[in-house]
């Protein structure tokens, strides 16, 4: 019996898997590369060049990728990195396609978590630290470092536990602070809990790896002078913590 059982079971899991790979989507790629633009200038105000696409078509979910450069020709320093907006195609035979996601936020968002786990710190005495928030992962979006088109811009007016309390979010989170640091809060392990206690409250239900670097003063002022990414090949510490 158990086995007639399993053997129904099996049946009905192949038959869905059959199903699901016999869906047709039509992917219109001017109308993809039409609604990225639309969405870059109306969310971002931003126009859009060099545009290449790709199409998703493994899995559950149908996609026309849509990567381009920024138009800012007439910027002092242009960017010239490359974004991407996912535009998706819903059900089968339909030709519903609608902006899904896009990675132009993540050059917003973490700097944003950066000067907020920032002020955090200060408002509990510590005057002197580099935050680097990478590898941010929105639930909604189903991807590293995309964010769901209806996730706001960040501003003066917001504040990071609106966006963990309306998002499930994940991140990287690093923490330098010079010895100076550490030696106003008695020790390395006393300043390692002191952190730790007061960053991991604002991540009630959403997920953050925090590492907490303490640092040569001359060392710290290096990566404080230049692009604080460097940090990991040139900072020497004595003490981390993972906490997750």
């Amino acid at each position: 019996m158990k086995r007639f059982i399993t053997l129904i079971i099996l049946a009905v899991f192949v038959n869905g898997m059959l199903s699901s790979c016999s869906k047709k989507y039509h992917y219109d790629t001017d109308k993809a590369i039409s609604l990225a633009t639309e969405y870059m200038k109306d969310k971002y105000g931003k126009d859009i060049k060099d545009v290449d696409t790709y199409k998703k078509t493994h899995g559950s979910d149908a996609y026309i990728g849509v990567k381009f450069k920024l138009d800012e020709t007439d910027a002092e320093t242009p960017d010239t990195n490359t974004y991407e907006v996912r535009v998706y195609v819903d059900g089968e035979g339909k030709e519903n396609h609608y902006v899904k996601c896009d990675n132009y936020m993540n050059i917003l968002f973490p700097t944003f978590m950066e000067e907020e786990i920032g002020n955090v710190l200060e408002k509990n005495g510590i005057k002197d630290y580099l935050v680097v928030v990478t590898r941010v992962f929105q639930t909604e979006s189903s991807d590293w470092e995309y964010y769901s088109s209806d996730f706001s811009i960040p501003s003066a007016n917001s504040s990071l536990n609106y966006y963990l309390q309306n998002n499930q979010i994940g991140s990287r989170c690093y923490i330098i602070l010079p010895d100076k640091e550490k030696l106003s809060i008695e020790s390395s392990q006393s300043c390692i809990d002191f952190i730790s206690n007061i960053i991991k409250p604002l991540f009630d239900d959403d997920y953050m790896t925090l590492r907490l670097y303490i640092c040569h003063d001359e060392d710290f002022k290096f990566a404080k002078e230049h692009d604080s990414d460097e940090y990991k090949s040139y900072i020497s510490y004595d003490k981390y913590i993972t906490k997750e």
